[in-house]
């Protein structure tokens, strides 16, 4: 990969959130869910450009990208070293301008 991955912590704690609220209920679909988000994160990392522009973003900075995830949106930003992973969000939370 070669690519750094960074969270954001107000992200990160979605994310652990979601995770602890589907595994509650399905430890096998948050183990899942969980995969396919690490598959996708380090796609998104190992080429930078692998994603589309975020739709959400209000200055359209192509630096901004996201991809959606069995029902999750997650927003990232493409550095030179690296993304920064900025949001993480249901697709049905009702979707803020950034």
């Amino acid at each position: 990969m070669g690519q750094s991955i960074n969270w954001d912590p107000v992200a990160l704690a979605a994310f652990a959130e979601a995770m602890d609220f589907i595994a509650a209920r399905s430890p096998a679909s948050a183990k899942k869910l969980a995969s396919a988000i690490s598959e996708a994160v380090s796609k998104a990392a190992g080429y930078l450009t692998s994603y589309p522009p975020d739709k959400y973003r209000i200055d359209g900075n192509l630096q901004f990208r996201e991809f959606e995830i069995i029902s999750f949106r997650i927003s990232y930003f493409v550095a030179p070293e690296g993304i920064a992973i900025l949001r993480f969000r249901h697709v049905r939370q009702f979707p803020e301008r950034y």
